[in-house]
């Protein structure tokens, strides 16, 4: 029996003509390796050699990067390990502004750390020669780690896709050829929708100019500089070699996203992170039956609870007090600190499935960050919600959820407030409209014509066999400030308009005249 699956298997295998395909997932933000190792996975089920090349760069996450694809570690520079593990912005994010100049300042640690450890692995022989012996067929990364697409230039990678483990951020637009407009494009941290009112509008247009100063001073991380020096000049140009990718894949759904152009090349594949749903284990259905509501609070992996400012914790701790006709399941990273009181009504737990506790009828309402895998999983599972955004595109994500209907907001320093903290959780489980719109949008996402993981199989072996296809490229990226916004045209227009104009006048003077002369010499 087993010797009949093995031999369907290779013939599945070399039906589909594997292919070897590397992939670079260096461990920095949960969501980031998340996606990209679900990437590397699906490709390596579909029987392609998938080989996964990672970083550990933040100690804190333990999980591998990736579960089927094989994986090749190189060891983290020392002082990106100490900018990003168990560092001071983990706890200040609780407290932190929501404005974009505050978020970026908040990301200072992450920008630094991607330049240490891009010059490090630019400079990495032994991986240089490992993967130029492997003779890989394609290659991809995460764009935010743009110095890979000149390396794998410099390794003779045939072809290259870029992704992102959010959806797309401002500065990537312009690349493609595509003008990012603010008057109805929210930026990447701007919690706005994209119907903005004027106020919001002026707010959206200086956080982006802010944005795209940002992200020039900031290119230092590409490495362009260095990948020319140590491989020849001319090997890695930023700009072009961003756009000439074969495609770009987001972790977006188009039908919970919010719409904005794109270019063929720009693929929404959201929700590829979120696993199947597995039977619960009897201990969390005993907690799940234990009444007739039960709330489940996680603020993610970054926004620990344990973490939090001690007036939240116990606004926290006295709404659950007040409602003990509801289970409350607290995702809370150290139970044993002793600062949490034992209630009858709340269960702390360092780790819990969220994905199959999203998926029990019984679990009445999911509070959480806001973070965009969270609200895919509770929106693929039509769940509503109550979103407490924390910081960076936390605070967008949680529009989605109000443009969407299946959930409400609130201020996360109202969580020290247990009178609003309370009331907003009454609202939304007694919301049946939350209800009637979390369970159409489920049925939405779980019936997109293609599937998100279908999308991704194509494309990528498409990109395989043919490479990039510049017939996708708009040609707004080669054309200058004047041919883009057809001010040669327009100016052309005007002067002929005013030499028309001009021609006309000068007609009617010259017939006027020479009437007037006419009709003069008569009476005369």
């Amino acid at each position: 029996m087993y010797f009949k699956q093995i031999f369907l298997f290779s013939l599945f295998v070399v039906a589909i003509d594997s292919k070897k395909i590397l992939v670079f997932n260096p461990k920095i933000g949960h969501s980031h390796v998340n996606f990209n190792g679900k990437i590397a996975d699906i490709l390596a089920e579909r029987g392609h050699d998938v080989h996964v090349v990672t970083v550990e760069m933040d100690l804190d996450i333990k999980y591998p990067a990736a579960k089927v694809a094989k994986i090749y570690t190189i060891q983290s520079d020392p002082d990106v390990t100490r900018l990003l593990s168990n560092n001071s912005m983990k706890s200040s994010m609780w407290e932190m502004k929501e404005s974009v100049f505050a978020q970026m300042e908040l990301f200072s640690d992450f920008i630094e750390a991607l330049g240490i450890q891009a010059k490090r692995v630019i400079e990495n022989e032994a991986l240089a020669k490992w993967v130029l012996s492997q003779k890989f067929d394609f290659a991809y990364s995460e764009a935010s780690n743009v110095y890979m697409i000149g390396l794998f230039k410099a390794w003779k990678i045939p072809a290259y896709a870029l992704g992102t483990a959010t959806p797309l951020i401002d500065a990537y637009y312009p690349l493609f050829g595509i003008a990012f407009e603010p008057s109805h494009m929210p930026t990447y941290m701007n919690p706005y929708t994209n119907k903005m009112s004027f106020t919001e509008r002026i707010n959206n247009l200086i956080s982006y100019s802010f944005t795209r100063i940002f992200f020039a001073y900031v290119r230092d991380i590409a490495g362009e500089d260095l990948i020319n020096a140590k491989y020849g000049a001319g090997t890695f140009d930023y700009d072009k070699d961003l756009a000439a990718c074969s495609f770009m894949f987001s972790n977006s759904q188009p039908y919970f996203e919010l719409p904005t152009p794109k270019s063929g090349k720009m693929l929404e594949i959201g929700g590829i992170g979120i696993g199947e749903p597995v039977p619960l284990s009897d201990y969390w259905i005993q907690i799940l039956n234990q009444r007739n509501h039960t709330i489940l609070i996680s603020f993610g992996s970054l926004a620990k609870s344990s973490k939090m400012p001690k007036l939240i914790k116990d606004g926290i701790i006295d709404t659950i007090r007040q409602l003990p006709d509801y289970t409350f399941v607290w995702k809370y990273e150290t139970p044993e600190d002793g600062l949490v009181p034992k209630l009858d009504n709340l269960i702390l737990s360092k780790w819990v499935p969220q994905n199959d506790l999203l998926n029990h009828p019984n679990l009445s309402l999911f509070v959480s960050h806001s973070g965009y895998n969270s609200i895919n999983e509770l929106a693929y599972r039509g769940k509503k919600t109550l979103v407490v955004p924390i910081f960076g595109d936390q605070l967008k994500n949680a529009r989605l959820v109000e443009r969407a209907g299946n959930g409400g907001i609130m201020n996360k320093k109202d969580l020290a407030n247990s009178k609003i903290f309370k009331r907003n959780i009454v609202n939304v489980i007694e919301n049946k409209e939350f209800d009637v719109n979390a369970k159409r949008l489920a049925k939405i996402l779980n019936n997109r014509p293609i599937s998100s993981k279908d999308l991704l199989i194509k494309h990528f072996e498409f990109a395989i066999e043919f490479g990039n296809p510049t017939m996708l490229d708009l040609e707004t990226v080669n054309q200058g400030f004047i041919v883009y916004y057809m001010l040669d045209v327009l100016a052309a227009i005007f002067f002929t308009l005013a030499f028309i104009i001009y021609a006309i006048i000068f007609v009617i003077r010259f017939v006027y005249r020479k009437l007037f002369v006419s009709l003069k010499h008569k009476k005369d």
